[in-house]
């Protein structure tokens, strides 16, 4: 099984099952528009006589807007406007306003002429196009990591799309908006890797080869707060060979939650499902109820939560540098016990697939409603500003059937248990209430 699984190169599919949204399109566009330019990535076309720009969201974008869309999401306009380009395309004006950001993105191979010598900036971009401009500006190679001509297969992987451009006819600015947003946020997201443990270089690898490339995909999913994995097409035929990889996957998952004990509570609810075959799904699981929209939120939010929570309790007093870090450790568990946070989830959530939205450091600091993973990710996610190592543990309580997740934190080198959503001390001996998986 393990041959075949390798073999058959599977592409690891992280399915973010976006919410319906009440608003329509066009709003979601608008929305869309509004933020970028709030950050000073999508311009308008003019103003309105109040001065609020006019985005012109129903007409087609030209290749020239696309590019100048794409230097911006990589935060390299100034870079841009300074250098001095030369670029080999006739129809391209030196002193013209896309020239520096056309020259910028031929010189960094982010773009190219339509011939070796015209750029056709005014003519139509399609959907394909775009989108495998902003896939470049993430880092993936056309040819390599996706197709140009089905670009969207990738970013729908990466929850920049959702399928919506497969066939699509007609390609407008507000899609331009829409896309570049989602971009937008998976950049800030994959951004902050290195606040929960994750190499600083993560990247989805739409086409994983290697144990390593599964593993890397796994540890992506991953910083996104929870994940579904959804194999599917792969030539499964049996239900044993399904579970089989499912084993194999969950073997992977705990191995790589040895490997990196920093992860700050971003392991969560494990969604593995091997995809329909002609006689139906083999494992069906629930999907996770949050959009990728929501997820950065949530991401954001904990880590500024966390750190209004460090800085509240160093500037009280309560921390100082003489004390030693099982000190520091007492002092946030009391400060979490008196956060009174209720409980969230349970076995019903996880049916639902609403299980995550309970166990994530975001839940339990923010919402102030969580389950024993949101508690205990709270805690990491603490002490991994701190420098302390932490990480979760999973296992049951004794004398009941019940599932249990808690911290594992090392203390001035000594190891230490802290379940403060259960009001059990940060103690070194468990073993009379606490059964390791």
């Amino acid at each position: 099984m393990k041959k075949k699984f390798l073999c058959l190169m599977l592409t690891l599919v992280m399915v973010f099952s976006l919410v319906p949204s009440a608003v329509a399109a066009n709003d979601e566009a608008t929305q869309a528009a509004q933020t970028l330019y709030e950050l000073g990535l999508f311009r308008g076309t003019g103003t309105n006589p109040d001065g609020t720009p006019i985005f012109a969201l129903e007409q087609t974008p030209t290749r020239n807007q696309a590019v100048i869309m794409l230097v911006r999401l990589l935060g390299k306009e100034e870079e841009a406007l300074a250098g001095n380009w030369e670029l080999p395309f006739a129809d391209v004006a030196k002193g013209s306003t896309a020239y520096p950001y056309i020259g910028y993105a031929y010189a960094n191979g982010l773009t190219s002429g339509t011939t070796a010598t015209t750029y056709s900036g005014t003519n139509p971009i399609k959907a394909n196009q775009y989108i495998t401009f902003v896939l470049r500006a993430l880092g993936y190679e056309s040819g390599k990591d996706f197709q140009v001509g089905t670009s969207y297969l990738l970013s729908d992987q990466l929850g920049i799309t959702s399928g919506e451009y497969a066939n699509a006819s007609a390609f407008t600015r507000g899609d331009v908006a829409k896309i570049s947003l989602n971009a937008h946020e998976v950049q800030e997201v994959v951004a902050t890797a290195p606040y929960w443990g994750l190499p600083a270089n993560i990247r989805w690898i739409s086409e994983p080869k290697t144990e390593a490339d599964l593993d890397n995909n796994i540890l992506y999913s991953f910083l996104f707060g929870n994940y579904s994995l959804n194999f599917s097409n792969i030539g499964i035929t049996e239900e044993a060979d399904a579970r089989t990889l499912i084993n194999t996957m969950r073997t992977r998952i705990k191995a790589l939650s040895i490997t990196y004990p920093e992860l700050a509570g971003v392991f969560s609810n494990t969604f593995i499902g091997c995809g329909a075959n002609p006689d139906g799904v083999f494992i069906d699981f629930p999907q996770s109820s949050l959009s990728i929209e929501e997820i950065y939120v949530q991401q954001i939010g904990a880590l500024g939560a966390a750190q209004a929570i460090q800085n509240e309790l160093h500037e009280r007093g309560k921390i100082t540098d003489d004390m030693t870090q099982k000190q520091i450790a007492q002092v946030y568990y009391d400060h979490l016990r008196g956060m009174n946070v209720s409980v969230g989830g349970g076995p019903e959530a996880a049916k639902q697939g609403k299980s995550v939205e309970f166990d994530s450091p975001y839940a339990c600091l923010v919402l102030k409603k969580a389950d024993c993973v949101g508690k205990a990710g709270a805690f990491n996610l603490l002490m991994h500003l701190e420098g302390i190592s932490a990480q979760g543990v999973v296992g049951s309580i004794k004398g009941a059937d019940t599932g249990h997740a808690l911290s594992r934190v090392i203390l001035d080198g000594e190891t230490y248990y802290c379940d403060w959503g259960n009001n059990h001390p940060l103690a070194q001996n468990i073993d009379s209430w606490f059964i390791f998986d």
